[in-house]
């Protein structure tokens, strides 16, 4: 298995090296070609103008000159940038293939659906509760391999706060994406608040779902336009928000953002993520890894937000750090796509022969730690500073 891996690994790479070789030959080529036009041009100039040297003024022929080199190295400037054009329009080309000719998934992906539609739009004010149930789920990436989820029954209670945690690959984020309805389901099926969400439209079940990924994208525009692009919300909402995440004092809503928010911080990023779900008053909301790349201080003011803002929530979590979900009302343990054990963190620390306990022992977490974590998040409850 190791062997055939390395096999395919090494099969990749040469693939992806043979055209990134042939693409910089092809450009190589090409500043050939132009530099050899340029060297024939600038001859057959200098021919003319040697053989009419008498018969021109020798101002004229430098000028003549100089204004040639200036305009052939303008030629290769835009010849290449066409070219760099020419290349970075296939991503255009793949988005309209995407956007017109690839079929939906579904068919009433707009909130008007046709009497054909197969799929049914839950009312208006879905979901109310936010109890999430999954019942005998499993789940496959593709048909030809082995299913990521096995027969996985968990029954999230509305308001309540339940983290994932597991090592890497155990089938953590195959939940989150089942829940999304990124891949189908080999068989049984997921409910919010008693509703099949395999028979209703994804646009009406992504809408009623909040999510902060492990890494939060933004757009070039101010602050303001990221957390409210359509201008659902008013000045004072935002400004709420903002210092309900604790940026009130270090981001204003007309502070510029770059694309990617490449002039944020790690712990803005996600801060600002983290508002853009506060707004959206989601009832149902999924952290997904959301501070893994924090340093510890940004990480606590995560929390502490994450708390506040959370309150009377269902919160789903998949969780890399076991010290940042010592607080949430049960941890969901998973294992090679199965559910090993399910309790509340102050439980499961005590089967020291279970999955939690060992993973708490090999990052020193003690019991006394997990009863502070449960404290601390009642006195912010109760809006104990």
């Amino acid at each position: 298995m190791h062997a055939d891996f390395n096999l395919k690994l090494l099969s990749g790479l040469d693939r992806v090296n043979g055209a990134s070789f042939a693409a910089v030959a092809i450009q190589r080529w090409l500043s050939l070609r132009q530099d050899a036009m340029t060297i024939l041009s600038l001859s057959v100039l200098g021919a003319l103008i040697i053989f009419n040297r008498h018969s021109q003024h020798p101002a004229v022929s430098g000028v003549a000159l100089s204004l040639m080199i200036n305009a052939l190295q303008v030629i290769q400037v835009v010849v290449r940038e066409w070219a760099e054009v020419e290349s970075a329009m296939n991503a255009t080309e793949r988005l309209h293939a995407y956007a017109s000719t690839i079929p939906v998934e579904e068919d009433d992906s707009t909130p008007d659906p046709p009497a054909t539609s197969t799929y049914k739009q839950p009312p208006k004010d879905w979901p109310t509760s936010g109890e999430i149930v999954l019942a005998d789920v499993c789940m496959r990436y593709r048909p030809d391999l082995s299913d990521s989820l096995h027969h996985l029954n968990l029954r999230i209670r509305a308001g309540e706060h339940v983290a994932i945690v597991g090592r890497t690959g155990a089938g953590k984020s195959s939940i989150i994406n089942a829940l999304f309805r990124f891949n189908p389901l080999s068989s049984g099926r997921i409910t919010i608040d008693g509703l099949d969400i395999s028979q209703m439209p994804l646009k009406s079940l992504r809408q009623a779902l909040a999510i902060v990924p492990q890494e939060s994208d933004f757009f070039s525009g101010t602050v303001r336009s990221n957390l409210d692009p359509f201008e659902e919300y008013t000045e004072p909402e935002l400004l709420q928000a903002l210092h309900d995440a604790h940026l009130d004092k270090t981001v204003s809503l007309a502070d510029a953002v770059q694309t990617g928010g490449s002039n944020l911080s790690v712990g803005q990023r996600q801060l600002l993520a983290l508002t853009r779900v506060m707004l959206r008053k989601s009832r149902i909301l999924i952290f997904d890894e959301a501070t893994s790349s924090l340093d510890t201080d940004t990480d606590e003011l995560v929390q502490i937000a994450m708390r506040k803002s959370t309150r009377g929530k269902t919160v789903l979590c998949i969780a890399h750090r076991l010290r940042t979900v010592l607080w949430y009302d049960r941890v969901c343990v998973v294992d090679e796509g199965k559910i090993v054990e399910l309790a509340s963190p102050a439980e499961l620390w005590d089967d020291t022969e279970g999955y939690f306990r060992r993973m708490c022992d090999q990052t020193g977490i003690m019991r006394g730690m997990i009863e502070s974590a449960g404290q601390s998040s009642i006195e912010v409850a109760e809006g104990v500073e």
